[in-house]
């Protein structure tokens, strides 16, 4: 593009950091490729940081062990039922491939840690093709710790994912801290998690590093980036695509 001066010049433009854009960033860095990710807001994580975190991966590799055997057809049929003509059978069928693939992918490489829920239902449980597990796959545990001073720069979870100004928890956390003072076994579970808690705040976190959900999610694919060096600029939103005279970005 005759006539402009770029101040950066890389590879890979990758626009937005949730956990499309950090693994898009991840496996172009993976492919050899000298990647920027730029994000507009001031935090790293976008939606994916406040969301629950649950990722629907049909044909993922935990499935049989899951407990939930399954098969193209049977998916095939589940979508034709819920999604139907609203998305080109194309595309149905790239996610179903692709999916998988990118999940072996990211684990393989360390970048990803999840399990398969061994239940959980389908949205539409009673319609053809519905599992009832295997599916879905929650991120493990993070310790954001591992992020070092850039844990600052990952987004907060949403406030109903966190007790006591800033643990977070989760639904079995959250049985455990309800029984406490009626089961040993709750009560150890709830004094470990806010002694870990309380130990982050006296070293100065402003929250607590246990980090689970999405933020988990957000937090993995963050750790990844940091580990492989990719550059990431904030507060740097995407205003323009220059295109030269046959069209091209």
């Amino acid at each position: 593009m005759e006539g402009i001066t770029w101040d950066k010049e890389v590879d890979a433009l990758v626009v937005g950091s949730g956990a499309g854009g950090m693994a898009a960033a991840l496996t172009a860095r993976e492919e050899g490729l000298d990647v920027l990710l730029v994000e507009k807001t001031g935090r790293i994580g976008g939606s994916t940081a406040i969301s629950g975190g649950a990722l629907w991966i049909p044909l993922n590799a935990q499935t049989d062990a899951a407990g939930h055997p399954d098969s193209f057809e049977k998916v095939w049929t589940y979508l034709e039922q819920t999604v139907g003509a609203a998305a080109p059978d194309d595309m149905k069928r790239a996610y179903l491939e692709a999916g998988p693939r990118m999940m072996d992918y990211l684990v393989s490489r360390g970048i990803l840690d999840l399990a398969a829920r061994t239940a959980s239902p389908d949205y539409y449980p009673d319609l053809p093709g519905a599992a009832m597990g295997g599916r879905s796959l929650d991120p493990l545990e993070f310790d954001g710790r591992k992020l070092g001073g850039d844990f600052r720069f990952l987004r907060d979870p949403l406030k109903e994912f966190t007790v006591l100004g800033g643990m977070m928890v989760n639904i079995t956390d959250v049985r455990h801290l309800l029984r406490a003072t009626r089961s040993f076994a709750a009560w150890r579970h709830s004094m470990k998690l806010v002694l870990r808690y309380a130990a982050d705040r006296a070293r100065g976190y402003r929250r607590g590093t246990r980090l689970l959900l999405g933020n988990a999610l957000a937090a993995q694919l963050f750790h990844g980036m940091l580990a492989r060096k990719i550059e990431y600029w904030l507060d740097t939103p995407a205003l323009a695509l220059h295109r030269d005279a046959a069209g091209r970005v």
